[in-house]
């Protein structure tokens, strides 16, 4: 509420804050082995994803997306993604692919902070698509066959040795196993859990996701019939048989996950927006919404300013938000406030010219959230 003397506001009801996810992949996704066994690695392993068939290749202008698109009749089966320093929990995540995709789309959390982070490099791999071979024609009569001709051995294949991944850490180091160990928020585009790698054998068979859409609710059932799931496995949403096809705006509600006492049930609302062309792969975004910003009209007189207010920044992705002045016709940013908590203290300038004064606030969208603008506050300067 604004008030002239003395210019404060108080604090108004915090909305609830979704966060973001990690390497989602849109497709159906059984994730990486995770084997105990010490495997032969390249001395930055830790702090650089393999090269795999892509070989490195790094990103610009920070993204918190990556969209991955195997070459013509290929499909990725596992990749790689990175951000910042594995000091800070930011070291290369792997995931590998059950079923291979064409296209996919990656983003990345930190297994520390639990929030999404800008893209600093990824790697990924890919085999041959499945085709059904034609028929092959009925070989010619030799002229004069030998008799019992000798069979010619198969090849003996040698593939390479698929490569292994350490293990995610235990949810206890050197005690008992927690049973309210937490996975990643989710992204738009899926769920993606890091199995802890004390996980007791027959807990972790079953994920439940559930999704509100406009033909009503309904839970997502992800089931490992051949024992219990380990390493990061990323669950998407699309992909699953029971996705209600042609769902553009959908809220993930509640989330289960095996037998942890853990259950994500923040909210997050997305959009799906399509580019009208087949051939790309349509990501879905993140809905941006800043809660509790008093755009009701104030007065006040000259040299005096608006009252502080507390906002809050739901799906705000990387992006700051942004206090802007309408001046001449245009908005010019006067504040930039960092909505990385997801709670913001907004401060205004002193009020130095008689007239009416416009301000808003402004989330900029980006390829993972939808932005913001709020209504717009006006505020009466006398003399």
């Amino acid at each position: 509420m604004h008030q002239t003397t003395p210019p404060t506001r108080s604090p108004r009801r915090a909305a609830l804050a979704g966060g973001l996810s990690a390497l989602l992949a849109l497709g159906t996704v059984v994730a990486l082995s995770a084997s105990p066994a010490a495997v032969a690695s390249p001395p930055d392993r830790d702090q650089v994803c393999d090269d795999l068939d892509s070989e490195k290749r790094d990103t610009t202008g920070d993204p918190m997306t990556v969209t991955l698109t195997a070459p013509a009749g290929f499909l990725i089966n596992r990749y790689c993604v990175k951000a910042g320093s594995i000091n800070q929990g930011d070291g290369p995540q792997y995931v590998e692919l059950d079923t291979p995709l064409a296209s996919i789309a990656v983003s990345y959390t930190s297994t520390v902070s639990n929030k999404g982070k800008a893209i600093s490099h990824y790697s990924y791999s890919w085999v041959p698509a499945a085709t059904s071979p034609a028929p092959e024609p009925e070989p010619a009569p030799e002229p004069n066959p030998e008799p019992n001709p000798e069979p010619e051995p198969d090849p003996v294949p040698n593939p390479e040795p698929e490569p292994e991944f350490p293990p995610n850490p235990p949810t206890n180091p050197g005690g008992h196993f927690d049973w309210n160990w937490k996975y990643a928020d989710p992204t738009c585009a899926g769920l993606v859990v890091a199995y802890p790698s004390d996980l007791p054998q027959g807990q972790a068979n079953d994920i439940n996701i559930r999704l509100r859409t406009a033909t009503g609710q309904i839970t997502l059932n992800y089931h490992n019939n051949e024992g219990t799931w380990s390493g990061t496995r990323a669950f998407p949403y699309s992909q699953h048989r029971n996705w209600p096809a042609g769902t553009t705006d959908y809220t993930v509600e509640w989330i289960q996950v095996a037998g942890t006492n853990y259950h994500w049930e923040d909210g997050l609302r997305c959009l799906l927006e399509t580019d009208g062309d087949d051939s790309t792969l349509d990501v879905p975004r993140a809905v941006t919404a800043i809660d509790d910003f008093d755009a009701d009209k104030v007065k006040l007189r000259r040299g005096q300013r608006v009252g502080t207010d507390l906002v809050t920044i739901d799906q705000p992705g990387l992006e700051s938000v942004e206090l802007q002045r309408l001046a001449k016709g245009d908005w010019t940013t006067k504040r930039t406030l960092p909505a990385d908590t997801g709670r913001v203290l907004v401060s205004f300038p002193k009020e130095r010219k008689k007239g009416t004064s416009r301000y808003r606030l402004v989330v900029p969208g980006s390829e993972s959230v939808t932005g913001a603008v709020t209504d717009v506050l006006k505020v009466k300067v006398r003399r």
